[in-house]
């Protein structure tokens, strides 16, 4: 019996071995250097999938109905594989939006922006006055107060409910708020701070004078007279007007508003107020406040709750000043003002008792001086106070006939 040599096969009568394999070595460089590889699954599954199904041609271009990616938004194309336009339509308006509201802000801030810009028309010294706001230019559009409203003027009978129907004081503002201050800035020698309080001290004057309702109503004056400096002797003046009416001491609406609560009665609890206030440093280096506001009453008779409703207008003028330190003058009390001269004009009152009430007039009241002259507006306050209203009842005299009585062309 002959022995096997080894598991591999004999060699041949050359001496070389028939085994193909034999030395072969199935290491890491055998792996590398193959020449071919197996493909993964899914190639082989679409393999088999495309024999019996051979997917669709399809051109260099890619096909329009192709859905989306699951991952990624496909763009839309046409028919000839061509992507739409874009509407832009909506992106332009909101573009156009955008500038118009962008020139709207820079036309009502021009001094803004160009104080922003370094355009400012200062010279870059202190300033010294604000302009003054001439008689002549007055408008009924309130340069100082919230700008009077469109509602339409109701043609209709004043009543208890309406008091202000029919008049143009219906758009304007209710009691205080028809009294805005202007921007308070420093001038001359007065701060901002001080310009500021002179302007409020002014607009409480002109709330207690013409809308405090016990001055209104005939009572105590003192919230009037605890804003003027005491020095200057207002209150004495305001208590000979009131206690002896004539041409020497004038009459209280001179000075404040009031009614005889005995005759007539205050329609509800608004007043309409219009006007204007500015400010300066005059020649003197006295801050000089000026106003030039109108106050319209709804009035019926006293005692009579179904009669008649009116109106009564006064447009006053009133001037205050604050004196800071002056080689001339005696510097005003701290919180105080002077009281440097005024004027009133009061439409709708009676031209036969002047004795310091507006006494408005009724279907029923007897005239014993009828009125003459140009028919006036009492509501344009385009003109100047001498002309603007008839002559008031305020403006006392000996004489009641030679102080005149104009007539108003509505009320």
């Amino acid at each position: 019996m002959s022995e096997r040599q080894g598991a591999g096969r004999e060699p041949d009568a050359s001496g070389e071995s028939s085994d193909p394999f034999e030395g072969l070595v199935l290491d890491e460089d055998f792996v590398k250097g193959a020449e071919k590889s197996e493909g993964s699954a899914r190639a082989r599954m679409l393999a088999a999938k495309w024999r019996e199904n051979p997917p669709e041609r399809v051109g260099f271009r890619e096909a329009a109905d192709t859905p989306p990616s699951r991952f990624r938004r496909t763009r839309q194309r046409d028919a000839w594989g061509r992507r739409p336009r874009r509407d832009r339509t909506n992106l332009k308006i909101a573009v156009w939006f955008v500038l118009l509201a962008l020139l709207l802000l820079v036309a009502s801030n021009q001094g803004y922006f160009r104080d922003l810009l370094g355009e400012s028309n200062d010279d870059g010294g202190p300033e010294t006055s604000l302009p003054m706001t001439a008689q002549p230019q007055v408008t009924g559009v309130a340069s100082a107060a919230p700008v009077p409203g469109t509602a339409p003027i109701d043609p209709d009978v004043p009543t208890r409910e309406r008091p202000f129907a029919g008049s143009p004081a219906i758009n304007y503002a209710d009691n205080e708020a028809g009294i805005v201050l202007p921007e308070a800035k420093a001038v001359g020698d007065y701060s901002a701070a001080t310009v500021q309080k002179a302007l409020e001290n002014t607009r409480k004057l002109l709330i207690a004078g013409n809308l405090d309702r016990s001055v209104l109503t005939g009572g105590a004056t003192a919230p009037f007279l605890d804003l003027l400096d005491p020095e200057t002797g207002a209150a004495e003046g305001l208590a000979k007007a009131i206690a002896h009416p004539d041409d020497k001491n004038g009459t209280a609406l001179g000075w404040i508003t009031r009614f005889d609560t005995t005759q007539v009665e205050l329609v509800g609890p608004v007043v309409k107020v219009d006007g204007i206030m500015s400010y300066k440093v005059d020649d003197d280096g006295i801050l000089a406040i000026h106003t030039d506001y109108s106050f319209v009453y709804a009035v019926a008779k006293a005692g009579h709750p179904d009669g008649e409703v009116t109106r009564a207008l006064m447009r006053r003028v009133v001037d205050t000043q604050v004196i800071g330190k002056n080689k001339r003058y005696q510097p005003t009390a701290p919180g105080k003002l002077v009281f440097a001269g005024g004027s009133a004009q009061a439409s709708n009152s009676s031209c036969d008792v002047l004795d310091g009430y507006v006494r408005p007039y009724f279907d029923d009241t007897l005239q014993g001086i009828q009125p003459s002259g140009p028919e006036v507006d009492p509501y344009d306050r385009a003109k100047p106070l001498e002309t603007a209203a008839p002559t008031p009842s305020g403006d006392a005299t000996d004489k009641p006939e030679d102080a005149g009585c104009g007539r108003s062309s509505r009320i």
